[in-house]
């Protein structure tokens, strides 16, 4: 985490410098440039990030098993969302764990004495 902080504010810092510089040599072009790499990122993120809308937490590693680039390819199509069959996952294994809690005993259950 820290890594990737550093390397966040070097190339704020970067960029920040580099500007100034490129609007008074090449104008227009620095919109072009910066305009184009923000396309660049976001056809990356659209064809090579998992969907992780409406995933738990706790199930998010399952998007990043196997092969990464073929399963966020499958998101971009709804029909073949990963994430759709995630989105329960969690209240399923609660449900499962809670039950679990009750039959075996673990689960706080308030009983009357009988007087």
């Amino acid at each position: 985490m820290a890594c990737a902080l550093m390397t966040q504010w070097l190339f704020n810092f970067v960029i920040a410098k580099i500007t100034p510089i490129m609007l008074a040599d090449i104008t227009y072009g620095t919109f072009l440039l910066f305009g184009s790499l923000c396309i660049v990122m976001g056809v990356y993120t659209i064809f090579f990030v998992p969907e992780t809308k409406g995933v738990p937490l706790e199930s998010i590693h399952m998007l990043f098993e196997d092969n990464i680039i073929k399963g966020a390819f499958m998101d971009t199509f709804p029909g073949k969302s990963r994430a759709k069959g995630l989105q329960n996952h969690q209240n399923a294994n609660d449900a499962d764990s809670m039950d679990g809690d009750i039959r075996k005993g673990g689960g706080r259950v308030m009983q009357r004495e009988e007087a």
